[in-house]
């Protein structure tokens, strides 16, 4: 879903809307928020009970009506993308408001292992126009129908990027493993 104020290609968007099916859901938040505090991105009503990034994790804390762990802490980074686990069974979104990360570098893990990132952009976009293959040869991410399929891809010449995965989508994370020696 789209907020009705976005435009395509538009690279600042004031608000957006980020679907959650039941369980865990590869999501992203590629917003510069002014408060990217779980319980501002995530809410305090228990619904979304668990988010776990690359190396973090936190949970919420019925008992204490807080969230715990080293995200609770840190907040959601716009670049970085996350597990978020969600109890409802439907129609449950995530609503962020904030500026565009514009065209971001990311840092990624070196060698052979893969990295969690968020697509940063507000707009569907081909795969195959979004990843430079000289950097990132796999990329595995979920479905947004249905988010508990998976989609995968991986670039192999001379055929170009091959696989389920064709295009990326706005407050999606992803795993990326970068081409082994690039730079």
């Amino acid at each position: 879903p789209w907020p009705a104020d976005m435009e395509w290609g538009q690279l600042q968007v004031d608000n957006m809307e980020i679907p959650l099916g039941w369980g865990a859901n590869l999501r992203s938040f590629p917003l510069n928020m002014e408060d990217n505090s779980l319980n501002t991105v995530l809410g305090t009503s228990g619904d979304i009970y668990e988010i776990v990034g690359e190396g973090e994790a936190a949970v919420y804390n019925p008992n204490m009506q807080q969230w715990v762990g080293s995200l609770a802490t840190d907040g959601v980074n716009p670049l970085s993308g996350y597990w978020v686990k969600n109890s409802i069974e439907e129609g449950n979104t995530i609503n962020i408001s904030g500026t565009s990360s514009g065209n971001p570098t990311y840092q990624l893990n070196d060698g052979a292992i893969w990295t969690l990132i968020s697509y940063p952009f507000q707009h569907t976009q081909l795969l195959s126009e979004s990843i430079d293959s000289t950097q990132i040869d796999q990329i595995i991410g979920t479905g947004v129908e249905y988010p508990w399929q998976g989609a995968a891809a991986q670039y192999v010449e001379p055929y170009g990027w091959i696989g389920s995965l064709e295009y990326l989508y706005p407050g999606t994370g992803y795993w990326v493993r970068p081409v082994i020696g690039a730079s």
